[in-house]
């Protein structure tokens, strides 16, 4: 596969971990051309002008929301830029024949597999999903089966439809845009990836699934999670929250397995997030 579509939504806030997402997308593609569909606002497309892998939209006009409290406006700011998610992907979806979305807050530690490279190319694929596999049926009831931060959007059709239903949101009592999308694609062909794909906090958050932060480890320099390689995560690394980070733990272990490691790229992630916390601190 030549080229990589990648679409993401990335503001002042979120600009140094997407900076890092960037930086770790290239360091285990280097056989692929990345190219990112970017809904942005001025100050990221001002910082990103330039350069030509970056297709940006500058659609953007406030990051002051959140997602992470029961402030009913910032909810709402929130809800607004991530509705953007959808233009980067229609844009995409224009000029090629797939995208992949991930939140500014994922960061690769290996490439995708050949065998998920391979289902970009099958026409007869409308989209990939990611679930949550917290193993919490009721609490994924509430807040949706399938996270949000990591699919792969092939149908148009199925793209708009999961967009239609998300403009309605409140109306239809969903959380945010994540719960519709197992309604929109409930008549499109869609697979699952697998558990070491987007590996987030809420994957080993409840009292049956605790027992995975002991399946991070090492096997020969490369980092694991339960049975597979894990492929990347999905945290905050960098942006400044008002609210708990819950990933911090799974975080610190992380950090610790890339220390103790041989692996060069590893020390080469972990030079990266040293540097992007030194220049983000500048800038504040």
């Amino acid at each position: 596969m030549k080229n990589l579509i990648l679409a993401s939504v990335v503001t002042k806030k979120s600009y140094e971990e997407f900076l890092l997402l960037d930086y770790t997308i290239e360091l285990f593609h280097k056989n692929q051309t990345i190219i990112w569909y970017l809904s942005t606002d001025s100050y990221v497309k001002e910082k990103l002008r330039n350069k030509e892998k970056y297709k940006i939209q500058n659609l953007i006009e406030s990051d002051d929301g959140s997602h992470g409290t029961n402030n009913d406006l910032k909810n709402s700011i929130h809800m607004k830029m991530m509705m953007t998610k959808f233009d980067a992907c229609e844009l995409a979806l224009k000029e090629n024949n797939y995208v992949i979305f991930l939140d500014s807050d994922t960061f690769f530690i290996r490439s995708f597999e050949d065998k998920f490279l391979s289902l970009l190319e099958n026409k007869e694929i409308d989209f990939i999903v990611s679930p949550h596999h917290t193993e919490n049926k009721k609490l994924e009831a509430d807040v949706g089966h399938f996270n949000g931060g990591f699919f792969v959007a092939k149908s148009k059709e199925c793209l708009e439809i999961w967009k239609e239903i998300s403009v309605n949101y409140k109306k239809l009592n969903m959380f945010y845009e994540q719960q519709p999308l197992e309604y929109a694609i409930k008549e499109f062909i869609t697979l699952s990836a697998p558990i070491n794909y987007n590996i987030g906090w809420w994957r080993m958050n409840e009292n049956n699934t605790r027992s995975r932060y002991d399946t991070l480890r090492l096997e020969n320099d490369k980092i694991y999670f339960l049975n597979r390689p894990a492929i990347f995560f999905h945290a905050h690394t960098l942006k400044d929250l008002d609210y708990k980070n819950y990933g911090e733990d799974m975080l610190i272990k992380i950090y610790y397995l890339m220390k103790i490691s041989n692996n060069a790229n590893y020390k080469k992630i972990m030079d990266k997030i040293s540097y992007l916390k030194v220049t983000k601190d500048e800038v504040c």
